[in-house]
């Protein structure tokens, strides 16, 4: 862990807001990016919108904001950037940022104070605000100086052992030497945001060894142009192996996410031939059979079980979710008479199974 620096005139930043009575313990961030030095500044951040500021919140996610004017031609702000940038290489933070425009048109800020003309980073705990700091003059340490930022984010926030990755990143990790473990997300996706807010938001509470996570959500991912590409989707899940078109033992069907997939990268091939292990979150088949609700089809069947390898370390009694017959109370049906898993049902299925798979690859 890396020591944190307190330095002595660090107490007389001026604050915009006083933190929480509790912050002198620091959070752990829920998510953090590994940096990138091929992207400009503004592609470093993960730009967000009032409604998906409001949506992190209501989560209760764990993160940092950065409110700013991206037009900005102010020397303070360039200055803010550099330092910016210096902080984010060093410590591969998520930083989520809204304009001052989308902030100024907030009806609820949550305790952010934000102005024309200077920039706010503010620190969320929880969803709760728990302290912020505006930028200043060229000559301010907080605006100048990457290590009194840093110390003063370290004195509130702790970073996450889980980053965010491009596809650039995760080919050059596909070229490296070490197994390593990444998640595929989707921003768009219920059962995504669900697995993060019953799982990964408290996993990674904890500092673990580093994994990955990559929001798909994304041009030349599942986007052409700004439109979605169905001929391109498919052919990245073939590729990394999130479907069985190349890598059968552990591709499932015809890829979904939440998938999360260990690779070795000294094997040969394309991405898909690399994989040593996977795990699916949901994307199960349930439907009545013979007056039984029954899931039938799983990730999780009987000719797949003894090719993952996390199930060794696992306390799960009985993995095979393919065949698994329900209780009428453990789902819900919708109007056209699809079956669906309740919310204390999946956590009970998945969250072991995915804990297992996260516990082997990231454990310290």
């Amino acid at each position: 862990m890396k020591k944190r620096i307190l330095l002595p005139f660090l107490l007389s930043l001026p604050l915009v807001a006083s933190c929480a009575p509790n912050a002198t313990t620091p959070i752990r961030l829920t998510f953090g990016r590994l940096y990138d030095e091929s992207l400009s500044f503004e592609e470093s951040l993960e730009d967000i919108d009032v409604l998906e500021f409001a949506d992190l919140v209501e989560r209760g996610h764990n993160f940092l904001l950065l409110v700013y004017d991206p037009e900005s031609t102010c020397t303070c702000y360039l200055t803010f950037q550099r330092t910016l940038e210096a902080f984010m290489e060093e410590n591969n933070p998520l930083i989520y940022a809204l304009t001052i425009d989308e902030y100024l048109t907030l009806e609820n800020r949550h305790g952010v104070e934000a102005r024309n003309g200077y920039e706010t980073l503010a620190i969320f705990s929880n969803g709760s605000l728990v302290a912020q700091h505006q930028s200043g003059a060229d000559n301010d340490p907080f605006t100048n100086d990457p290590e009194i930022l840093e110390a003063w984010v370290e004195s509130y926030a702790d970073y996450s052992s889980m980053l965010y990755i491009n596809k650039t990143q995760l080919d050059e990790l596909l070229l490296g030497d070490d197994v390593f473990a990444v998640g595929y997300l989707r921003n768009s996706c219920p059962d995504c945001a669900f697995v993060e807010d019953h799982l990964l938001k408290d996993w990674n509470l904890e500092e673990r060894n580093t994994t990955y996570v990559i929001n798909c959500d994304v041009e030349g991912i599942r986007f052409t142009d700004g439109d979605y590409d169905p001929e391109l989707w498919q052919s990245f899940k073939d590729e990394y192996g999130l479907s069985s078109a190349i890598n059968q033992d552990y591709g499932y069907e015809e890829g979904y996410v939440p998938t999360f997939i260990a690779y070795n990268p000294v094997f040969s091939g394309l991405a898909a031939n690399k994989i040593v292990d996977a795990a699916t979150y949901q994307n199960d088949l349930i439907e009545e059979v013979n007056g039984e609700i029954t899931i039938t089809r799983s990730f999780y069947s009987e000719e797949r079980l003894s090719l993952l390898q996390y199930l060794e370390i696992s306390s799960v009694a009985n993995p095979i979710l393919e065949g698994l017959t329900l209780e009428e109370n453990e789902v819900t049906r919708s109007s056209d008479g699809t079956i669906y898993l309740t919310d204390q049902t999946i956590e009970r299925l998945y969250n072991p199974l995915l804990t297992s798979f996260l516990s082997l690859y990231s454990a310290k």
